[in-house]
This record gives C-alpha cells, sequence and structure tokens, in this order.
C-alpha cells in the first residue's frame, strides 16, 4: 500500500517525469523510423549491413539535444501547431548534422541516401505521433505536466479552460510549492503582483485583448515591451503559401473523390434515387455566393420532414433556432448517417478547393442567415475563403455552440500559419475516424 506521501507525490503535477516519458516517445520514434526505412531498402532488393547502422545509434543522442533546445522537454503551454513547427525543424536540422557527420568522416558514400531520406521523411511523422499518443494516454492523469498557480480576475474562467485543454499539461493547483508557473489573468494589484512573481520561476500573463496571439512577437520599443500582433492570413504571402497547400492536397483529395465516387453514387441510387449530389449556396471570401458540393445525405422530402418535426417536437425547434443543427436529424438517409459520420459526404468539396472557392483549412461555410450570427467577426470571416475543415470540426463539431464555433473561426484567421493547417488537417484524419462529434 502507498504511503500518504506517495499518493500526494502522485497526484501532483510533474514536470520531470512528463518530460522524460516524451523522451522516450521522441528515441522510440526514431528507432522506429530507421528500422522501417532499413527494413523497406532491404525488401525492394537494397543491399543493407545492419553493422554499419548500428555505429548511427550514439549519433541519435542529438536529436534529444537539439528538441531540449527548441523547448520542447516537457512543452507545457506550447500549441501542438508550434510543436509541430519546432519539432519538424529539430529533426530537420537533426537529419542534417548526421549527413554532415558521415561526409567528414569519409563514410558517407556506405550509407543508402534513399533510406536516409525516408528515414528523415518517416521521423518528421512519427514523431510527433507518438507524442500525440503519449498524451491520448496520459494527458488526463493528475501527474501528468506542471501545475500552474491562477491569480487575478477571470482565474476561473482560466481554470476551466486549462482544464478542458489537457493536451497543454497546465494543471491549476492551489499551492505555488512546486508550481511550473504563475497564470495572471486580468488586472492585479501591483504589490500583489510583485509579491507572487518572485516565488515562481515562469509568470503567464494574459493580456486584455481578444485577439490571437499564437504568433505574436515580443519588440523592444526604447526600453518597453510591446506585443507585435499579425493579421497572418490577411498578409498576401501567406495567402499564396495556403493556396499552394490547397493546390497540392486537394489534388489528392480529388483523386480520391473519383475513386469513392462509383460505389458512393450507386448506395445513394439505391437508398433514395437520384441526385446523387446537393449543391447548397454559401457565403465565401468577399461575400461572394458559391454552391458548396456534397453527396445528398438527406431525403428529396427533407423541407417537409424539417417542418413536420419541428412542429412536432418544441425542443427540437428551439434547437435549430439556435444551433441551425438537429441532432438524430430525421431528414438524413441511412447511407447519409454514414456518410456523415466519416466526412465523405464533404469530399466533393475537392471541387470547390481547386476552384478556389474554398479552402482546404479554414472558417466553416455559411448560409446567408447566418451573417448576422457572425457580429464584429464578419468582416474578418470575408477576407478569407472557408474551408473544407476547420478548428471547430476538430475542437467538437456539433457540440459546440455557436458562439464557441464563431470564436475559433476569429481565432484561426488571426493565427494562421502553415503548421496550423498541417496540425488540423492532421486532427481532421483522426476526427473523422472517431466519428466524434458528428451528426
Amino acid at each position: 500500500m502507498a504511503t500518504l506521501r506517495e499518493d500526494r507525490v502522485a497526484a501532483y503535477p510533474r514536470p520531470g517525469l512528463t518530460a522524460f516519458l516524451l523522451l522516450l516517445s521522441d528515441l522510440f520514434a526514431l528507432l522506429l523510423a530507421w528500422a522501417l526505412a532499413l527494413a523497406f531498402r532491404g525488401a525492394t532488393g537494397g543491399t543493407i549491413d545492419p553493422l554499419l547502422y548500428l555505429r548511427l545509434l550514439p549519433a541519435l543522442v542529438v536529436f534529444p539535444l537539439l528538441y531540449g533546445g527548441f523547448g520542447l522537454y516537457p512543452a507545457l503551454g506550447l500549441h501542438p501547431a508550434l510543436e509541430l513547427k519546432r519539432l519538424s525543424t529539430a529533426t530537420a536540422l537533426g537529419f542534417l548534422l548526421l549527413a554532415a557527420g558521415a561526409f567528414l568522416s569519409k563514410s558517407g558514400p556506405l550509407y543508402s541516401r534513399a533510406s536516409f531520406l525516408l528515414a528523415f521523411l518517416l521521423a518528421l511523422l512519427l514523431v510527433p505521433l507518438g507524442r500525440a499518443l503519449l498524451r491520448h494516454l496520459f494527458a488526463r492523469r493528475p501527474w501528468w505536466g506542471g501545475g500552474v498557480v491562477l491569480a487575478g480576475e477571470g482565474k476561473e474562467g482560466v481554470r476551466r479552460l486549462l482544464l478542458e485543454a489537457p493536451v497543454l499539461g497546465l494543471k491549476p493547483v492551489s499551492s505555488p510549492q512546486g508550481a511550473y508557473a504563475l497564470v495572471v489573468t486580468g488586472s492585479l494589484p501591483e504589490e500583489e503582483a510583485l509579491a507572487l512573481s518572485e516565488r515562481f520561476p515562469r509568470i503567464l500573463v494574459l493580456p486584455p485583448l481578444d485577439h490571437g496571439l499564437l504568433f505574436a512577437e515580443v519588440r523592444d520599443l526604447g526600453g518597453v515591451g510591446a506585443l507585435e500582433v499579425r493579421q497572418n492570413l490577411l498578409l498576401p504571402g501567406n495567402l499564396r503559401l495556403k493556396r499552394l497547400l490547397d493546390l497540392l492536397v486537394g489534388g489528392a483529395l480529388f483523386l480520391a473523390f473519383l475513386l469513392l465516387l462509383p460505389p458512393t453514387a450507386l448506395a445513394i441510387l439505391l437508398e433514395d434515387g437520384p441526385p446523387v449530389f446537393f449543391r447548397h449556396e454559401r457565403v465565401g471570401k468577399g461575400g461572394r455566393r458559391f454552391f458548396a458540393l456534397k453527396f445528398r445525405t438527406m431525403r428529396k422530402d427533407a423541407e417537409e420532414v424539417l417542418k413536420r418535426h419541428l412542429e412536432e417536437s418544441p425542443e427540437a425547434k428551439a434547437l435549430w433556432e439556435r444551433e441551425r443543427k438537429l441532432k438524430d436529424d430525421p431528414r438524413v438517409t441511412r447511407v447519409g448517417r454514414w456518410l456523415r459520420r466519416l466526412s465523405l459526404d464533404e469530399l466533393p468539396q475537392a471541387v470547390n478547393v481547386l476552384k478556389g472557392e474554398m479552402s482546404l483549412v479554414g472558417p466553416r461555410p455559411v448560409t446567408e442567415e447566418e451573417l448576422a450570427r457572425y457580429k464584429d467577426a464578419l468582416p474578418l470571416y470575408l477576407k478569407v475563403r472557408p474551408g473544407l475543415t476547420g478548428l471547430w470540426q476538430v475542437s467538437g463539431r456539433n457540440h459546440l455552440p455557436y458562439e464557441r464555433r464563431v470564436a475559433l473561426d476569429r481565432y484561426y484567421v488571426q493565427n494562421w500559419s502553415v503548421w496550423l493547417d498541417l496540425y488540423l488537417l492532421a486532427r481532421t484524419v483522426c476526427v473523422t475516424i472517431t466519428g466524434k462529434g458528428a451528426w
């Protein structure tokens, strides 16, 4: 039986243990990347000398050193998009150092360049995947992460946010003893702020800004600290980069759409007859209207079915007026339910992406009548293309209240980066597989 002291240690967040587990995960992912690359090389007829590659094992220590230098142990409070960026940069640097070392030692020609490249690409995938799996298993455990003390106005709201986002690893605690950081929310008397700051190695200050700060930078203005905040998706260079990503990944999705079209169309036709597709007018960039293309998931008499259902169910009518969504929607066909659960109904929107009417990732495409619900966020929404997927889809989908969806759309536009898009695309795959939040 554990002693009281052991129970207390186990229940308190332990950043050292968190960092150690992340280190083990990274090393395992790197070893797996090399093993798979060499196995593929051997399976395709290449000659592999295992002893030659075993000599590289000690050199793998360069990766944890680089990851540590990039602040990835224990990576508490680090947004997944920023973590992905740092992991990718450090991994690329690590492989460059390995290649430089092999060249300088004149042993470079002995190693397979194809295996080296494949190991690098696999590491880019497996290292973040290993960390995501680790957090999925342990992020909600009391010992995972680091303790933070909250101070100032609005701390209860921040407490709820931290508890709802265990992936950040910041666990609110009542005692400053052993706490990882102090989080200051809202206003705080100067005397109290100074007294608290002397007791913590790190202080996180939440500025009174309704603004995205994911990629904000600190500037010095003549001895005065300032935050530079950019509307990233309003910069022309970023828009061109995002369009390139749309064309590359959108092209792959279009091929998947063509492959799935025959069996999906047959299933729809057998259950409810034609048409196979549904075109719904949405509002896009600059207020331009376009027709979002989907596989048809509703009955042909959907409007009559909805009208009768809302007349018979006051609860459903209230939900429809509030969210414009219905759980257990009577209009949806059997095939449609499966298409929605797997998000395959939206696959035809690859056509909209290639045409430039939509983006792979972006704000949720809305109808004309929904524009009023965006209020002061509307001008920001109209400056970008709506997305096939986005923050709201991977953050709860239909379980989120409408106001939260609007806030997530605003956050996305203000904090966009290619890393955020890659992270959201990866999360979309996970959400699609689990069907979480889909109605």
